[in-house]
């Protein structure tokens, strides 16, 4: 029964998804669904993203490369701490060419930091099943540089857009053992995310709501599907796997244009995968 539900929310983040879409100023990080025990649990890992598996490859080409970088810790047999560092490098190019045309080529950088604590083993219905709810801050700067093709100068134009950013999230998360070497669970994290010091020489583009993004906080829900495999010879090191899908619920509208646009969402990376190592410190020593 529980591989049935593990399998159904799988279907549910993926059925939830959409094509990625370019000039995008937000990228989620991975989530950090490292599971705490008991009291001085503590634990590592080391993620690889590639959003490029799960994005249309028809009309566009995307990849993307990136590390996550995460620690856990129990306080006490309640209480944990959580770090994240993560880095993403990716790469948007249509694949559609006018009058065969060179398409323009969009390269996106992201950096940021998140620490976090909250309470774990809140309702424990079996051995190791368990919720789990932890609150986090976070900081980090979101850059990218679209060469755009102009047809009048046979030359690239480049449009950079920069951005610094404060994050506030909230992420309950339910954990469960699906046999003896597998654990699986769900999550859903809620985030607010303020932009500070945005710098664009995108302002003149109508249907880029890009200068404007800092007027007021963007709220970004996360579903996030995740399953740890362990070895019965190796001790302490497991592999980990997720899936997540991203949605924005804050419109904006172009403030200061004299005409008067209708609210709109602007762009972001609306899903990921990834792939990683997990250490248990207490068990390796």
């Amino acid at each position: 029964m529980k591989t049935i539900h593990f399998l159904v929310c799988t279907i549910v983040v993926l059925y939830c998804t959409a094509c990625e879409t370019p000039r995008y100023v937000y990228s989620a990080s991975t989530a950090n669904t490292l599971k705490l025990n008991k009291k001085n649990d503590a634990k590592a890992a080391v993620n690889f993203t590639s959003t490029g598996l799960l994005q249309s490859v028809s009309t566009n080409y995307f990849k993307s490369k990136g590390v996550d970088v995460q620690t856990a810790y129990a306080i006490t047999k309640k209480v944990g701490l959580k770090f994240d560092f993560y880095s993403k490098r990716e790469i948007s190019q249509s694949g559609i060419s006018e009058n065969d045309l060179p398409t323009n080529r969009i390269n996106y950088k992201k950096n940021g930091i998140e620490i976090s604590s909250g309470w774990f083993n809140i309702i424990k219905k079996e051995e190791d099943d368990n919720i789990d709810v932890f609150v986090g801050v976070g900081k980090g700067k979101f850059t990218f540089i679209d060469a755009m093709y102009n047809k009048q100068t046979k030359a690239y134009d480049l449009y950079n857009h920069s951005t610094n950013y404060i994050k506030l999230f909230v992420q309950p998360s339910y954990n469960s053992n699906i046999n003896k070497f597998l654990k699986a669970g769900v999550a859903f994290r809620f985030s607010s995310i303020s932009y500070k010091n945005v710098k664009t020489n995108l302002i003149d583009i109508d249907d880029e709501p890009l200068a404007y993004i800092d007027s007021k906080p963007s709220f970004f829900g996360d579903f996030i599907v995740n399953a740890e495999l362990s070895f019965k010879k190796i001790k302490g090191l497991s592999v980990q796997a997720q899936i997540g899908s991203t949605h924005l619920f804050t419109n904006f509208k172009a403030a200061n244009n004299s005409i008067e646009l209708a609210s709109t969402k602007y762009y972001y990376n609306n899903k990921w995968f990834t792939i990683g190592a997990v250490a248990n410190f207490n068990k390796l020593f």
